[in-house]
């Protein structure tokens, strides 16, 4: 089903049109290669800018925001009892374990894999691995499953072998009916795979920049959309919400927005209740609950705690009551 926001005026949204110029202006200064910038109030677009070599029908790269689609479609497996959070690696995938089978690995579940606290020190590279699923469930579980966050783009991998061995379908082919075409994301691009042909939800997406907005307010709404409550308001609640710090003796953020805690595939930010879809080299989906906003930036940085600094300073107070 065809989908488009309503266009509006910032002034209409109550969004400073000098908040916006101060924003870009900020982030030219420091040479920021923005590829697109929309910005949503009240459900409805209010300011959207491609720059040059971009424009609206692209598919940007979205590296982890891809995280956030693959943590929806295991909220839909829940609400269809296809999975549960509690269960076991073990006893998902009991013909892939390795011959020694460790406590922690035994306890690990599918919601330690949403919270990447599955109990790595380090983050599995299974990149020359003939069976990536294996190569992970080998990695030593160090630590005891829920206690310590490693960032670990292969867990989110093993989300969706998970759901591929529940359901026999792959990411796309799952969310297809359930929220992609109900929210008018027509066409999306899956340009990675493991070597069993499971598609790589850690990173593997390419998305148009409004398609990014479509997704990120259906998140917003809590699973509801034009009326219709498609994935149940408490799983986003828990999946937006803090479930695990960040800051541990094996994860050491630099940057504040990487120190606030993680969710289930979405980040903390600094503003109160804020919260983030976030792939690397900046491609952002940013809600901001209390003024009904979102903000989509795609773009090629590595200062990417710099552009959310601009947000945070330049952009978010000009959008008032």
């Amino acid at each position: 089903m065809s989908f488009s926001f309503e266009r509006i005026s910032p002034a209409s949204a109550g969004v400073r049109e000098d908040a916006i110029r101060s924003f870009l202006s900020a982030a030219a200064e420091e040479n920021i290669d923005l590829h697109s910038v929309m910005l949503l109030r009240h459900d409805k677009v209010c300011f959207e800018q491609w720059w040059p070599g971009h424009g609206p029908d692209e598919f940007h790269d979205m590296w982890s925001f891809s995280k956030s689609l693959t943590s929806t479609a295991v909220g839909f497996a829940v609400q269809e009892n296809a999975l549960t959070l509690s269960d076991h690696l073990v006893d998902l995938f009991p013909d892939k374990l390795p011959e020694q089978v460790s406590d922690n690995l035994q306890k690990a579940t599918i919601r330690d894999l949403l919270t990447m606290s599955c109990g790595h020190e380090t983050e599995p590279d299974c990149r020359n691995a003939p069976d990536w699923i294996r190569s992970f469930l080998t990695h030593e579980f160090k630590y005891a499953p829920g206690t310590m966050f490693q960032y670990n783009t292969m867990g989110t991998n093993m989300l969706c072998a998970a759901l591929r061995r529940r359901t026999g379908k792959n990411l796309t082919e799952y969310l297809r009916p359930r929220l992609l075409d109900p929210i008018g994301i027509e066409e999306t691009q899956m340009w990675l795979t493991m070597p069993d042909g499971t598609e790589f939800g850690g990173a593997g997406y390419r998305l148009r920049t409004e398609d990014m907005a479509k997704f990120m307010q259906f998140v917003a709404n809590g699973g509801s959309w034009q009326g219709q409550q498609l994935l149940n308001s408490e799983w986003f609640r828990m999946a937006t919400t803090k479930q695990i710090e960040t800051a541990n003796p094996v994860y050491h953020p630099d940057n504040p927005d990487w120190s606030l805690g993680y969710c289930f595939q979405y980040w903390r930010c600094q503003p109160e209740d804020v919260y983030r879809a976030d792939g690397m080299y900046g491609q952002f989906g940013i809600v901001m609950p209390h003024q009904d906003a979102i903000l989509i930036i795609t773009e090629k940085t590595e200062k990417t705690q710099l552009v959310l600094n601009l947000v945070w300073t330049h952009l978010l107070p000009g959008i008032e009551d």
